[in-house]
């Protein structure tokens, strides 16, 4: 198989695997752990089980567990009390569920054994030998390019493995799993590794990976690895396509855009009707769905020869990121949600819903969704033209009263509604009745009506149902 065709479904892949590690996940080393007990350095060092074992638990600094040899088990954190109890928290790296140990331990500092016990069968017990040479311990500092910082929900994976022909993974020996902190511009980590990785595996590299809702973001690789303790091993992180940053994605809104979507030799573009703006799709999880959904379409030729481009409505966000050629910078579409497709329509026949006597199902307050609750009538909005009234539903409360409408201008006079309490659509009336009350313009887009304040402000996206 082509590498171009290998690597989004890797990527896939990686990204179910770490979008379940939890928020418990191992903070970054930089957080200010508390000062250990004295029980705690005492603890404190690595132990390899007895018996012949390969399983190697380290209890760091900074109450940081490491295991090594542990089939599908990550360290997070652990701690002693004073009733010879150690607290290990892990994590389950397949399900991305944290568990909890609490096992009773005997430590015998003369002939440095640590003996845990515990009742539960499937707990971390046996006899533990002080071992410092069974773990060879690598730390640096991550950085990301400059401009950029960590986005938000990113997931930090750091892994030693072997590569194939193409360069590709093809063999994780151990990896590491984390959620470094948002907007932050490097981390530091700490990452052990048994010295039989390094002799069984001497071809294997270090590899930083940051993705977001499935998509790779960042990748870095170390320099040479030794087999040796290295403390000043810093990784540089290369800033892919469609990489955002932590403070241009937390303040990008949410919209709803309608457009034609073609996918021709690995590449996605999003030509929205509505401007003729054309947008690279950047690859995530919402961005894979719009290509499954253009591939099952079998789009038939255009006079191009290429397949032609399917019509559809998605709700996503237009980032700024790193274009194909080094330090250039577009606009691109991550795609949130793929809304419906319309395989018979184009820009052109797209059709436009009226702006009076059409019910409009509201969908966005500002860059957040709308979910109408269970048992609860959908937020909705009708202007009835021949009356010049408007009715509708804040979310919960029915409500009425006058506009006016001039062209693209709309604005709404004061607002009656019932005084109802519901269990739920309460959290929304608020800010859908402020909307309306500072609508001063609207956009009519393909079936979507767009609420606009005096400076052009989005407040609030409906979506037309169906037509009086």
């Amino acid at each position: 198989m082509p590498r171009s065709s290998r690597l989004p479904a890797l990527f896939l892949v990686l990204g179910a695997l770490l979008s379940a590690c939890s928020d418990d996940a191992p903070p970054a080393p930089d957080n200010a752990p508390p000062p250990p007990t004295p029980q705690e350095k005492t603890l404190n060092g690595v132990w390899q089980e007895t018996g012949g074992s390969a399983r190697v638990m380290v209890l760091g600094d900074g109450q940081q567990l490491h295991l090594l040899g542990f089939e599908d088990l990550q360290g997070r954190h652990w701690q002693a009390d004073q009733a010879d109890t150690l607290q290990l928290k892990m994590l389950v790296r397949s399900t991305g569920t944290p568990v909890e140990q609490h096992p009773r331990f005997d430590l015998d500092n003369d002939n440095g054994t640590l003996t845990l016990a515990n009742d539960d069968e499937a707990a971390i017990t046996g006899t533990w030998q002080r071992a410092p040479g069974a773990a060879v311990r690598l730390q640096g500092r991550i950085t990301l390019p400059d401009d950029f910082s960590m986005p938000a929900d990113a997931v930090l994976a750091i892994t030693l493995e072997e590569q194939d022909a193409d360069g590709l993974p093809a063999d994780i020996i151990r990896r590491q799993l984390s959620r470094p902190k948002a907007g932050s511009e490097a981390v530091d980590y700490r990452f052990y590794l048994t010295p039989a990785m390094f002799t069984e595996h001497p071809g294997a590299r270090l590899t930083v990976r940051v993705m977001v809702d499935g998509a790779l973001q960042y990748l870095g690789h170390a320099a040479d690895l030794t087999g040796a303790p290295q403390d000043n091993l810093d990784i540089a992180l290369e800033a892919l396509n469609g990489a955002t940053s932590g403070q241009r994605a937390a303040n990008a809104p949410l919209r709803t855009l309608h457009g034609e979507y073609r996918y021709v030799a690995d590449a996605a573009v999003f030509t929205e009707c509505a401007s003729g703006k054309r947008y690279p799709v950047a690859y995530s999880e919402g961005g894979a769905e719009l290509e499954r959904a253009f591939l099952a379409a079998e789009r038939p030729s255009a006079g191009d020869g290429l397949p032609q481009p399917l019509l559809m409505t998605v709700t996503g966000t237009l980032q700024d990121g790193p274009g194909m050629e080094e330090g250039t910078v577009v606009e691109q579409l991550f795609v949130q949600t793929l809304e419906r497709t319309m395989p018979e329509g184009n820009c052109a026949n797209r059709g436009t819903a009226t702006l009076e006597n059409t019910y409009w199902k509201l969908t966005l307050l500002g860059s957040q969704r709308v979910q109408t609750a269970e048992h609860q009538r959908e937020a909705h909005l009708v202007l009835h033209g021949q009356e010049k009234h408007a009715r509708g539903n804040l979310g919960c409360n029915q409500f009425t009263g006058s506009y006016e409408l001039d062209g693209d201008t709309l604005t709404f006079g004061p607002l009656a509604a019932t005084k109802m309490a519901c269990a739920g659509g309460m959290n929304i009336e608020g800010d859908f009745s402020a909307a309306l009350d500072r609508t001063r313009r609207v956009q009519l887009d393909g079936e979507t009506l767009i609420l606009l304040d005096e400076r052009g402000k989005r407040l609030a996206e409906l979506q037309a149902v169906y037509l009086y």
